[in-house]
């Protein structure tokens, strides 16, 4: 007699290391009780570089992933498709388009999780993709967004219910290597790239050294290319502020864990067109890290009225270096701010409220 399973989950975990394929591994590590889970690796990207691009051999993985997902529902039938929409970029839509059309009818129920915003703009700017996507994307029985957002992701495609399950996770035990008296830290993890603001911390750093502050920011994270590492680095060195930054290269586990714990403060200038989270801000809090961060698309609703960080307009390097001066003039408000972040953490983004919130989820899916 065929297994039958009730849901399968079919994504991008690490590697490459980003928010989306650190939740969705999350999801793959979790028991489900009371679920029967199938698991499938979508695997199209090896590094952060060849994320969105096209290739032969992520044409070739696309067939595999395809005959792969019929041979699970040959063996044990899952009832629900569990999967995770494309980013705003044609090639992995593209994929989207030729994967779902080929497997999501084998199904009775699907739930989409989306963790980048604005696809449904790139469709209206596409009209003549829009009639693939439509019939691929159309009629979820449930889509869900990782942040709130208006309107949600799923009612441009005529989802049946629109859910918010904001991230989780859970953070390595570290404790601060640095001096207390070493050069005040400003923290930066991530992908080092214009869209997420890095660019604007070197006019930061300009004004900075021109008030005599004596702080460094430290860069954690791969580059997106190496024309934009050099572009960064000129820039760098023509404003006179090589001094002001180091590099801390790609991190992950423990290494990266300590890079939380060393740090003073936590900044995050991310202006990307697609920002709905913003995972290292949950990791910043876990660390009880004060952040500087700002007010664009779905950042306000991870800090809300916590307290834990001074928010300023997306790309003003004047607000950012206000914001650091006070930070580094003021203790008091660097461990009030800190424990706030730390409380707003607990309550609302381990790795428990994540994943109890995706089982309520397909809890409820299976039942309607």
């Amino acid at each position: 007699m065929k297994n039958r399973c009730d849901i399968l989950l079919v994504g991008q975990i690490p590697p490459p290391f980003h928010g989306q394929a650190v939740a969705t591994g999350m999801l793959f590590d979790h028991d489900w009780p009371g679920f029967q889970v199938e698991k499938l690796r979508m695997a199209f990207s090896d590094d952060m570089e060849s994320v969105g691009e096209a290739s032969w051999t992520k044409a070739w993985r696309l067939i595999c992933l395809v005959l792969r997902t019929w041979k699970v529902v040959l063996r044990c039938r899952p009832r629900v498709l569990y999967y995770l929409p494309a980013s705003p970029n044609l090639t992995p839509v593209i994929r989207d388009v030729i994967y779902l059309a080929l497997v999501r009818w084998i199904f009775k129920k699907t739930v989409f999780h989306y963790h980048a915003g604005g696809l449904d703009d790139f469709f209206r700017s596409r009209k003549w993709l829009s009639r693939f996507t439509q019939m691929v994307y159309n009629d979820a029985d449930c889509s869900v967004d990782v942040n709130i957002t208006v309107p949600p992701s799923g009612a441009y495609f005529n989802a049946k219910r629109n859910e918010v399950v904001m991230n989780g996770l859970d953070v390595g035990d570290a404790k601060r290597g640095r001096t207390m008296d070493a050069k005040f830290q400003v923290l930066y993890l991530g992908l080092l790239c214009e869209p997420k603001g890095v660019m604007t911390l070197i006019d930061a750093a300009k004004i900075l050294q021109g008030s005599d502050c004596h702080c460094e920011f430290m860069l954690v994270g791969g580059w997106d290319s190496s024309e934009f590492k050099d572009k960064f680095q000129a820039m760098v060195d023509d404003a006179g502020v090589s001094d002001m930054f180091n590099y801390g290269g790609f991190k992950r586990g423990d290494d990266k864990w300590q890079a939380y714990a060393d740090a003073d403060v936590f900044i995050f200038p991310s202006h990307h067109p697609t920002e709905t989270f913003g995972l290292v801000l949950v990791e910043a809090m876990a660390f009880g890290l004060p952040i500087v961060t700002n007010i664009w698309r779905g950042i306000p609703h991870v800090i809300g009225d916590s307290g834990c960080a001074m928010m300023c307009e997306a790309k003003n390097a004047d607000e950012y270096a206000r914001a650091i001066l006070e930070l580094m003039g003021d203790s008091e408000t660097r461990v009030a701010m800190g424990k706030a972040a730390r409380k707003h953490y607990e309550d609302n983004f381990t790795r428990r409220h994540f994943v109890e919130g995706m089982e309520e989820i397909f809890s409820t899916v299976l039942k309607d």
